[in-house]
């Protein structure tokens, strides 16, 4: 059986090698968002060297004003570079590993899952399923959204540990569980949003099952610690967004442009465009050849099912019954919903949801392959046929590093983490480090890091300075050692870190500091349930030994 288990790891390896052959060249495709990740991955690594920790401010973008991206946008693809970086990988080379490696993940741990109850080759029916999927591609090569190719690997992977805590309970399972519910959660906003309340299905259905009081018990706090070991990233997201212009994306009206047609999922042709209104986007939004014969023969066997009495026509239904409701959030016609259902315009796209319905197929597969064999490797074989047509990148660029650390925009495709007292159109001719209200004034600068500004300044009678820095909270002057009062609310340059200064020679440091309430709470939520994570490993350890 491990011999059986190798095989099919390794057939996992061997198509994903070959779906995503094209890495294996110099430079790194251009999707949509791809040059904003490398950015960012950049500034995160600048931010990290130049010891601001937990990053939040990205000090080269937005024409070097600084740009608060990380306070509020998943980190994940950027801790997991940083090393890379480190060790000598350019980023562009540190980027397409971690990709790979999602990749791959997705379809080992996916197999890993259902292996737990279906056969090995059903696992592998759905591994292989999930992986070939259009909108996985589409992700990948088009849209170029790092982080919701990481949730494909880590959500499968959190319902993997969770079924192995079940079994048994054991201190590496418990620290699997809380490790990768912490992955999951710092990989990408929305599709934690999408896969949690699958999370929670699932959950309450082991409970249901194993009617374990110490597995509920320890499943509550591996969950419940794996999302507070980001409160250093989530509560300062939530909890300042009343500082940036998230008004960008109308959270009310944004998703009305992005529904997509039945006709659509069914089929439509590959391209690299865009999503607009109507139906004429220039994406594919196909859910695949290989997805719809699976609900076509599941339908099937679930009717079969219920006529000879099987016991097993329920879950099929369950899972079509949930594929199609899905499917169904992404049509106009359930446009009333979206317009009442709380929070659910954060999803801005309504197709995103497509990232649920190919986990649904997956499954449906697998319970085809369980029951025929013959029919799971079939379906397998069409989807790896059906996906070469996606595995081909639309353009191929190389970049030097520098290009990313030097990257002078936002990274943001409508600016909405932009600090809402900066006017870029009141600013745009500031180019020097500093600008007087009293024309000649001495600097010389002493370091320039992306969290922390320090020099010196002789001026000829006490006048007003402002840096080019971008005003964020957490910013704080000190003057000779003293902090001062930031003035950011200028009407000549709105939105600056200022400050007044009185004639003379000072030493002048400007750092950016974790001191607002969301960021103390949140670092401090992190490293006790760090600490506890600990705690009760060993605690559990020692127990269950």
């Amino acid at each position: 059986m491990k011999k059986i288990n190798i095989l099919f790891i390794l057939l996992i390896l061997f198509i994903s090698f070959i779906n995503l052959r094209s890495f294996f060249k110099p430079g790194i495709f251009r999707g949509h968002d791809l040059e904003n990740h490398l950015a960012r991955i950049a500034n995160y690594y600048l931010a990290i060297k130049d010891k601001q920790i937990p990053p939040r401010w990205a000090g080269n973008l937005n024409y070097k004003f600084g740009y608060p991206v990380f306070n509020y946008n998943y980190p994940l693809a950027n801790i997991l570079a940083y090393p890379l970086i480190v060790i000598g990988l350019s980023i562009e080379d540190s980027l397409k590993l971690i990709l790979f490696t999602a990749y791959f993940f997705s379809g080992l741990f996916f197999y890993l899952w259902l292996k737990k109850t279906f056969s090995s080759l059903a696992a592998f029916t759905g591994a292989i399923i999930y992986l070939g999927a259009p909108y996985v591609f589409l992700d990948l090569y088009v849209r170029g959204v790092v982080g919701e190719n990481l949730s494909f690997a880590l959500f499968p992977a959190i319902l993997y540990f969770l079924k192995l805590l079940s079994e048994k309970i054991s201190s590496w399972r418990f620290l699997g569980l809380i490790f990768t519910v912490a992955l999951f959660s710092l990989s990408h906003n929305i599709m934690v949003l999408i896969f949690s309340p699958l999370l929670l299905i699932y959950w309450f259905y082991l409970i249901k099952s194993v009617a374990n009081k110490q597995f509920f018990k320890l499943s509550l706090m591996g969950l419940g610690l794996g999302f507070l070991l980001t409160s250093f990233f989530w509560i300062p997201a939530i909890m300042e967004q009343k500082y940036v212009n998230l008004e960008a994306f109308n959270q009310k009206n944004f998703y009305q442009d992005h529904f997509v047609y039945l006709k659509q999922l069914i089929y439509s042709p590959w391209q690299y465009g865009f999503s607009v209104a109507g139906d004429q986007d220039t994406l594919s939004f196909q859910l695949g050849l290989a997805s719809w014969i699976v609900i076509i023969i599941s339908f099937i066997l679930m009717v079969v099912g219920f006529k000879k009495r099987k016991k097993d026509w329920k879950i099929i239904l369950v899972v079509q019954i949930a594929f199609w409701t899905v499917i169904f959030f992404m049509l106009p016609v359930s446009k009333l919903f979206w317009q009442i259902i709380p929070f659910i315009g954060y999803l801005q796209f309504p197709w995103r949801l497509l990232g649920l319905s190919i986990f649904l197929t997956s499954i449906l597969a697998a319970i085809i392959s369980n029951k025929h064999a013959l029919l799971g490797v079939l379906l397998a074989l069409i989807s790896v046929i059906y996906a070469q047509q996606f595995t081909k990148p639309f353009l191929w660029d190389k970049k030097p590093d520098m290009d990313y650390y030097d990257f002078l925009f936002t990274t943001s495709t409508r600016h909405e983490n932009m600090p809402r007292w900066f006017e870029e159109n009141k600013t745009d001719q500031f180019k020097n480090r500093f600008i007087s209200d009293s024309g000649l004034v001495g600097f010389r600068e002493i370091k320039w890091l992306s969290g922390k500004h320090q020099y010196e300044i002789d001026v000829p009678r006490a006048t007003t300075i402002w840096e080019h820095t971008a005003y964020f909270p957490g910013w704080q002057i000190f003057i000779d050692q003293k902090k001062t009062e930031i003035r950011y609310d200028n009407s000549l340059y709105p939105g600056l870190v200022g400050f007044n200064v009185v004639a003379g020679k000072h030493q002048i440091l400007t750092k950016f500091a974790e001191n607002t309430p969301a960021r103390i709470i949140g670092d401090f939520l992190t490293i006790a349930s760090g600490i506890s994570t600990i705690f009760l490993f060993f605690k559990i350890k020692k127990t269950y030994a």
